[in-house]
């Protein structure tokens, strides 16, 4: 899944934000050369949207913001 984000990401198409075990997460964006993300743990994410969509000091540019959430669930 992250090759494609990345994929994505270096044509153009989406900046990326990625939610998820911040060890893992991080190794494999180093693998994939990817510097600047945001990363979401123990926090609401009413907290971390309202920071985000902050219009003085958040991350929105004015382009389309999406959010997708994968999840892994053994023996699902």
């Amino acid at each position: 899944m992250l090759l494609a984000v990345e994929k994505a990401r270096k044509l153009g198409l989406v900046d990326v934000i990625l939610i998820g075990d911040v060890n893992k997460t991080k190794d494999i964006a180093e693998s994939l050369n990817i510097k600047d993300m945001v990363m979401k743990g123990l926090v609401d994410t009413s907290i971390i949207l309202k920071a985000v969509l902050n219009k003085e000091v958040g991350l929105r540019d004015g382009k389309i913001l999406s959010q997708i959430s994968i999840l892994d669930i053994p023996n699902y």
